[in-house]
């Protein structure tokens, strides 16, 4: 059985919210007035009689069991499209009695949907002493890049619209992003100089994790016991275009990154494009002035396709991949797999096996074994 609680805009229930009119204007869900994602009816529904259903994220379906007041504002929250009291995930009639849905982290932070649909704390959730962590370690991060490894190194994406648009940080953001401009053409280069810079970042102090051969993320601890992101993206041009990762590419002129200027967001100067109001429009298209936390990139197929092919390969089970390794459930592997017996099968003793894209190395250390070598 369904718990659904209706207003006269918006119907909701287990399967998600029913619009009753669905503009084109993107619109902010809150749980308990509290921000909890910004979608587009037009993109993230589909028709459903006289409405729109917008089904609940995946991310979220797990937070959704009890009583939760949801309420569909305008971006601004001047516009209140319906709000209803109800009860997820349950029929139990006594329910209404039971913890109200709270999407938090194990350490009972408020979570939020960020643009790419994952779980994070955003920045209106964290608090001033947090921020200016990340503002200081961000900065860091920005010195070692233009001093340490010698790039020009420039504040990028959501914190340098915060700062050209607003003066601070967007409100629904949760990481930082900085980029450097590369002086070479050939994607090859590219990635050496990305690796050059992350064994100099290594031997700074910093932790960080391999996203692709021009995107390094920093993970910066914050007191408060977790991790903020800082992703380092790559900027290079090839016969006339320029490329930045994540996947931007087009028309942009040198002269609009360099020489760097500077930019200052809650109060700490940092490095930034020579002219940033053309880098965000080349980000985020002409109407980049407008807020609308729902935004999502739309980029060249061209440019994506050559990105991938030159710099990440794909990486559809990356996610799958990373969390395998960080959890442990890797080093339960102990044996050899059946492919590296399969392989051992059919090829003569004494010729040599080459084993590529080992992880961590098992088949490699039972070929030695079981070959003799």
């Amino acid at each position: 059985m369904t718990v659904t609680a209706t207003s006269s805009a918006l119907r909701v229930d287990d399967e998600g919210l029913l619009l009753r009119e669905a503009g084109t204007e993107p619109l902010v869900l809150r749980f308990d007035d509290r921000y909890i994602w910004a979608f587009s009816p037009v993109r993230d529904g589909v028709p459903r009689g006289s409405g729109v259903l917008v089904e609940w994220p995946p991310v979220l379906r797990r937070f959704l069991h009890g009583p939760v007041r949801v309420g569909v504002t305008s971006v601004d929250g001047d516009r209140v499209v319906g709000e209803v009291e109800t009860v997820l995930g349950t029929d139990d009639p006594d329910a209404a009695d039971r913890p109200r849905v709270a999407v938090v982290d194990p350490q009972g932070l408020p979570l939020a949907i960020d643009k790419v649909g994952h779980l994070c704390r955003a920045f209106d959730a964290t608090d001033d002493r947090i921020r200016d962590e990340i503002l200081t370690g961000t900065r860091r991060v920005l010195d070692d890049l233009n001093d340490g490894c010698g790039v020009p190194a420039y504040l990028c994406y959501g914190a340098l619209l915060g700062a050209v648009r607003d003066g601070a940080m967007i409100a629904h953001d949760s990481d930082t992003d900085v980029c450097y401009l590369s002086a070479h053409s050939s994607p090859a280069d590219v990635i050496t100089e990305s690796y050059a810079i992350e064994r100099t970042l290594r031997r700074r102090g910093w932790n960080l994790l391999r996203m692709s051969g021009g995107d390094i993320k920093v993970l910066l601890p914050l007191s408060d016991g977790r991790q903020c992101h800082v992703d380092i993206f790559v900027a290079f041009r090839v016969e006339g275009v320029f490329y930045q990762l994540g996947n931007r590419s087009g028309r942009l002129p040198t002269s609009a990154v360099l020489p760097l200027s500077t930019i200052e967001l809650h109060g700490v100067e940092f490095p930034a494009p020579a002219d940033p109001e053309a880098m965000l429009a080349f980000v985020y298209g002409p109407t980049w002035r407008v807020p609308d936390p729902s935004f999502r990139y739309a980029d060249p197929v061209a440019g994506v396709r050559r990105l991938d092919g030159w710099l990440r390969g794909f990486r559809t089970d990356m996610p799958l991949w990373t969390e395998f390794y960080a959890t442990g459930r890797a080093q339960r592997l102990r044996r050899s797999s059946g492919f590296a017996r399969w392989v051992d099968r059919r090829v003569p003793a004494g010729e040599p096996i080459a084993d590529l894209g080992c992880g961590l190395g098992r088949d490699s250390l039972w070929f030695a074994s079981a070959r003799g070598r």
